[in-house]
C-alpha cells in the first residue's frame, strides 16, 4: 500500500493501535487487566486495542513469601546464565 501525507500506509487509520500488555512477576493477565481498569476505558475511547498476554510459567516460590495461587512468571531469574540462586538473595 502507498503512503499517505502523514507517512502511514494506506488504511492505517482504519486499524486500531494494538498495545501488548505484559504483566509483572507473580501476577497474571487477569489481575493486571483489573488493576488497569480506568486506563483500559481511556484506551478504548481512543481506539487503542490492548492485547493481554499471560506468562507461561507457574510461580511456586517468591522473594519474601508465598506467591498467590495464580501467580505467573515469564522466566525464572535463578535459571539465567550467571545468576545467583534465589535462596542466596534472601535476607
Amino acid at each position: 500500500g502507498g503512503k499517505t501525507a502523514s507517512g502511514k500506509g494506506a488504511g492505517a487509520a482504519s486499524r486500531p493501535l494494538r498495545v501488548l500488555m505484559l504483566h509483572g512477576w507473580c501476577q497474571n493477565a487477569d489481575a493486571f487487566r483489573k488493576r488497569l481498569s480506568s486506563w483500559r476505558r481511556k484506551a478504548a475511547r481512543n481506539g487503542v486495542e490492548l492485547v493481554w498476554a499471560e506468562a507461561p510459567h507457574q510461580v511456586t516460590s517468591a522473594f519474601g513469601g508465598e506467591p498467590p495461587p495464580d501467580a505467573k512468571g515469564w522466566f525464572f531469574p535463578e535459571l539465567a546464565p550467571g545468576a545467583e540462586p534465589v535462596s542466596s538473595l534472601r535476607a
